[in-house]
């Protein structure tokens, strides 16, 4: 693993408290696993997909959501030869701070690393179509 590459993402900052992206490839590859200190929302639309997180791994074909949590060691890599998308939202942890509820029960969950949700086709269209909503400013 490249300590370097680790360390560039760890001082990443976002440019703002949000950021989305979409992303369609064919398949996709990490060269090694990273962290951040912000929260990262990962929407997984298709594809076949490996996740890594703090030394476990997660193989699936089916959509999902996964948060990883700040500074949290991940990585994700979908094989090639088939449609991998994507929806990635990066905000940071302050944001939570402004809700009238503990959205993440940061208490409860002080240790997790990773939230893993398994939605059925109407919540994931219904998340897509929160998401797209979105006004990012």
């Amino acid at each position: 693993m490249d300590s370097q590459n680790i360390n560039v993402l760890a001082n990443e900052n976002l440019d703002s408290d949000i950021l989305i992206d979409k992303i369609t490839s064919n398949g996709y590859t990490m060269t090694h696993p990273h962290h951040h200190p912000h929260y990262e929302l990962l929407i997984i639309t298709s594809g076949s997909y490996t996740i890594y997180c703090n030394g476990r791994y997660i193989s699936s074909n089916r959509p999902e959501i996964f948060i990883h949590c700040p500074y949290t060691l991940h990585s994700l890599n979908a094989d090639n030869g088939t449609t991998y998308s994507r929806i990635i939202i990066r905000f940071d942890k302050s944001l939570l701070d402004h809700t009238d509820y503990d959205i993440l029960n940061r208490r409860k969950y002080a240790n997790a690393s990773l939230f893993r949700i398994i939605p059925t086709q109407e919540q994931l269209a219904e998340t897509i179509t929160t998401v797209e909503n979105i006004k990012v400013s």
